[in-house]
């Protein structure tokens, strides 16, 4: 059985939208690799919402979908930035592991919820979140 979850990514002190003289880009990255940017917030936060698919395998959820990658039991999803020039490479990546999204945890909640998270902008590399990281919002 397939079920999808609805995401929402808030990233504080986003990375600026030139760097050096040149446009860059910010955004939540998908497997093409395109970037898309995200929402501004009053605060100068960007969000980022997406819908990704969810599937048990033997026990455990595997996620799926546009943005989502790495393989069975070690999906993430990037928020990643680079110059906007055609071929530019990343500057940084923000890896954001979905393995702290368990079924235990999503089931204290239950269906409907979005749910989100936080990270910062200033950060690069892989970010260790744990369940409590993930909050039921709407």
């Amino acid at each position: 059985m397939t079920e999808t979850l609805r995401l929402r990514l808030i990233c504080h002190h986003p990375p600026p939208s030139a760097l050096g003289g040149q446009v860059a880009e910010f955004g939540l990255q998908d497997k093409q690799p395109q970037v898309y940017p995200g929402l501004a917030l009053p605060d100068g936060s960007l969000q980022f919402d997406l819908v990704v698919k969810v599937k048990d395998r033997n026990g455990q959820l595997d996620f799926a979908g546009a943005m989502v990658q790495g393989g069975p039991g070690k999906r993430f999803v990037y928020l990643s930035y680079r110059l906007a020039a055609a071929g530019a490479p990343w500057i940084k990546r923000i890896k954001i592991p979905l393995s702290a999204l368990t079924r235990e945890r999503l089931q204290q909640i239950g269906p409907g919820k979005i749910w989100q998270t936080k990270v910062d902008g200033r950060q690069a590399a892989t970010i260790h979140l744990q369940a409590e990281d993930w909050v039921p919002v709407n």
